[in-house]
């Protein structure tokens, strides 16, 4: 099987392959890609383990009502892929979302009532005055960001760096960028001190930006 690895059609493919929503002949046929791809088995297993730890990390309580529409409709409003993509960021950003949502807010509940709703707030990211993506967070005490690319770019990782309110550097990884990419990380800072997310080039180049923006301007979802 040969493959290009950009594109997108075979990104949500490994990705469905990794949630067990494939279908079986093109399950049989990517399983024997596999075999002989090692990268595209390393990000199968990877996702696969991350999927994992967020099912088995979750506590057994719901998100408030309303959540997880509120996230899909956020989430929507910033996607133009095509009908195959737009179905896999959705599933696996708003999956990351709730779950992540669900163990930083609602792990308090037996202390005290869980509020009306969780909160969502998210920033656009911008390259060259166009909008590639969107960052998506989680305040409170166990704080995260889920991070949306869909812009199709020549460079496929970065390094997501937190600029703090006192210009100190966060850097939170690695990761995958463009053509429909999703990821999370948790936020090692008081997202009050947060006042810019940078995707950060291998050569150090900054990729896309929020923008220099103080949290509290950030939209609630």
């Amino acid at each position: 099987m040969t493959v290009d690895h950009h594109d997108p059609d075979f990104l949500s493919l490994r990705l469905e392959y990794a949630l067990g929503t494939i279908d079986g002949r093109q399950r049989s046929v990517l399983a024997h890609h596999l075999d002989e791809c090692d990268e595209c088995a390393r990000e199968v297993a990877r996702v696969a383990d991350l999927v994992d730890t967020l099912t088995l990390s979750a506590p057994d309580a719901e998100p408030s009502g309303g959540f997880e529409s509120r996230v899909l409709h956020s989430i929507a409003r910033e996607a133009r892929p095509s009908p195959r993509r737009a179905r896999v960021i959705l599933a696996v950003a708003a999956t990351a979302l709730a779950v992540l949502a669900t163990i930083g807010v609602l792990r308090v509940t037996s202390i005290q009532p869980a509020p009306r709703h969780a909160t969502v707030v998210d920033l656009p990211l911008w390259s060259h005055h166009q909008k590639v993506g969107t960052v998506y967070a989680s305040p409170g005490s166990a704080s995260w960001v889920v991070v949306v690319s869909f812009q199709r770019s020549a460079v496929h990782h970065v390094d997501c760096v937190v600029v703090t309110t006192t210009g100190r550097l966060v850097d939170l990884g690695t990761f995958a960028y463009g053509s429909g990419a999703s990821w999370w990380s948790a936020l090692p800072v008081a997202t009050d001190h947060v006042r810019e997310i940078r995707l950060v080039s291998p050569t150090g180049s900054i990729v896309a930006s929020s923008g220099t923006s103080h949290w509290g301007s950030w939209s609630a979802s």
